[in-house]
């Protein structure tokens, strides 16, 4: 299992893949024979953590670096390369031109007013939520090892568990360590998620099982690598669960200021104290532009009976004077909104994280020739002078690029250069 603390869209084996990196050594585990076996050409594992082999780069810190770049990539372009849950994002409310002009949260055309999220490519206001579909284990005969190939190996961890969802939400189907339900405790890139006649299937590889407990070890004098034939690496049970934008859930907040006749009082802080409290109302945000990211935050109130959100007035008889937000936003691939691929991240995308974090990345690589050789060649820096080499000069489109001056930051930035908004800043005659 390749995870890490921190959450990212591009997922750790999928990295892997795309650098070349052999996915069971890049879990921490060797076979022998001809199972994945440790090579002179390529004779390292990955480690979880810089202090097991602190002469290497771990899971941590590349996860950590991919991270980093796609939020720089969401910074420049306004939206994240893929769907990403963002909470309690704080914004003033529009206010109208005329500063000592209170409005009741109408637009000139008497609609609600809008805003502006910070990340657009808008799917819809909500929060993140998990139901549990079902607890599998190996002891419960819901977690299957198999040998597809006939090779001996059982490489192959399939679960089969009762559902009442429809093959429609398969791409909503996420597997966590058991007990758990945070995004750094998935399960990513399974083979396949399929469900019919009330039975979900998910495939994994074998790798993808390894226990994470035994891969966050202490540092000791000889780390070493876990055994894939030891069937007390892998992981017995795990909670398979629906993640989705809930909507029942408040998605907005409003606040007023506190407005009183007195400038002081007693106590501040605590309750009773009008001064220092802000009157809050909640309500539910819409979709106005899904490309700019413009919503709609609007005062409501849940009917759990009918399911929907029922319209309502401001606490306040003006409009308020901030408002917090959640909501779901970022690019899908046609892949994935065409309901062929299970991650919506697309390739190209994927490469363009890959390259740009692998650009960034100080500590060494693995011993691999050939993933040491594409690491070094997207970590050449572009903008130098060697005493005894040759010289080498950014491109005249690449002197304001603000990822960097190393080929992966530059190829990162030749790509998400031409996706930048166009907005102008000044009136053209």
């Amino acid at each position: 299992m390749t995870q890490a603390s921190t959450p990212t869209l591009l997922s750790l084996d999928r990295y892997a893949k795309i650098m070349g990196i052999n996915p069971v050594h890049f879990s921490q585990a060797v076979g022998s024979g001809d199972i994945f076996p440790i090579t002179k050409a390529c004779s390292d594992v990955w480690w979880q953590r810089a202090y097991i082999r602190s002469d290497h780069i771990s899971r941590e810190d590349i996860a950590q670096e991919i991270a980093t770049a796609e939020e720089d990539i969401a910074r420049y372009i306004g939206y994240y390369p893929a769907p990403k849950f963002i909470s309690r994002e704080m914004h003033m409310f529009p206010r109208d031109h005329r500063p000592d002009m209170y409005d009741g949260g109408r637009n000139v055309r008497l609609d609600a007013k809008s805003l502006k999220t910070k990340f657009g490519r808008l799917i819809g206001g909500g929060r993140r939520w998990t139901s549990l579909i079902a607890n599998a284990s190996t002891g419960g005969g819901t977690m299957v090892w198999s040998d597809p190939d006939g090779d001996g190996f059982d490489e192959r961890m399939t679960i089969t568990v009762a559902t009442t969802l429809t093959n429609a939400s398969r791409q909503q189907i996420k597997v966590y360590q058991w007990g758990e339900d945070a995004e750094e405790f998935e399960i990513r890139d399974p083979r396949s998620v399929e469900i019919a006649a009330g039975v979900l299937t998910i495939e994994f590889d074998f790798w993808k099982m390894i226990d994470p407990a035994l891969q966050d070890i202490y540092p000791i004098a000889s780390p070493q690598a876990l055994d894939i034939v030891d069937p007390a690496i892998y992981i017995i049970r795990c909670d398979v669960r629906r993640e989705y934008l809930d909507y029942s859930q408040h998605s907005v907040e409003f606040f007023w200021e506190p407005r009183c006749d007195s400038l002081s009082c007693a106590t501040c802080g605590g309750s009773g104290c009008s001064a220092c409290q802000s009157t809050v109302q909640c309500g539910c945000f819409h979709v106005r532009n899904v490309d700019l990211g413009i919503g709609v935050p609007s005062p409501a109130s849940w009917d759990a009976d009918s399911g929907a959100w029922a319209g309502a007035e401001f606490t306040l008889c003006y409009a308020p004077d901030s408002v917090k937000i959640w909501y779901y936003a970022g690019d899908m691939s046609e892949r994935f909104l065409s309901g062929r691929s299970l991650d919506p991240l697309s390739d190209w995308w994927a490469q363009t994280i890959a390259y740009l974090a692998t650009a960034r990345m100080e500590r060494n690589f693995c011993s691999c020739g050939n993933v040491t050789a594409l690491a070094a060649d997207l970590r050449q820096e572009w903008a130098r002078a060697d005493r005894d080499g040759p010289t080498f000069f950014p491109d005249e489109r690449d002197k304001f690029n603000p990822f960097g001056t190393r080929k992966g930051e530059i190829l990162a930035w030749r790509r998400v250069s031409q996706l930048a908004p166009k907005v102008p800043k000044v009136a053209v005659v």
